[in-house]
């Protein structure tokens, strides 16, 4: 089963992503953590600018373990590849944002509201999908 993680990004630009990954993948990802900190924990502008700089490298080591990183200004983008993954998923997480839109779109699937701190605790591998997503997203805003 694929754990299936939902994100948006706002300000100036609005972006949405997607990233799907095997339950089973979950543990070896959480080891992974330290090396993609969520990017509004990056202090600095030039500590944001070389995270962003290194993320492809670091992307290359766990990319393996993801099935599916989708990065869109269009929401409908998301949800279509939503819709594709539906079947596999056995979790899907979604930011506050997109919630209800995304619980829509699925019709009756079991749709989980992303909080952080729990999945710090609890999901350390969910953790650090989001913030794959979180960075890749903002990596996309940068280079538009």
């Amino acid at each position: 089963m694929l754990v299936v993680c939902i994100d948006y990004s706002g300000n100036s630009v609005k972006v949405y992503g997607l990233i799907a990954v095997k339950e089973e993948d979950l543990g070896v990802l959480a080891g992974f953590l330290p090396m993609f900190p969520h990017f509004s924990e990056v202090r600095g502008r030039l500590a944001k600018s070389k995270i962003l700089k290194v993320f492809s490298k670091r992307y290359a080591k766990v990319e393996k373990y993801i099935v599916k990183l989708v990065v869109s200004e269009d929401l409908q983008a998301v949800v279509d590849e939503l819709e594709n993954l539906k079947d596999r998923a056995g979790r899907i997480y979604a930011d506050v944002h997109v919630y209800r839109r995304i619980k829509r779109a699925l019709g009756g699937l079991e749709v989980i509201t992303e909080n952080k701190k729990l999945l710090k605790h609890r999901e350390p591998g969910v953790l650090t999908a989001f913030n794959i997503l979180d960075l890749a997203m903002n990596r996309y805003k940068r280079k538009r």
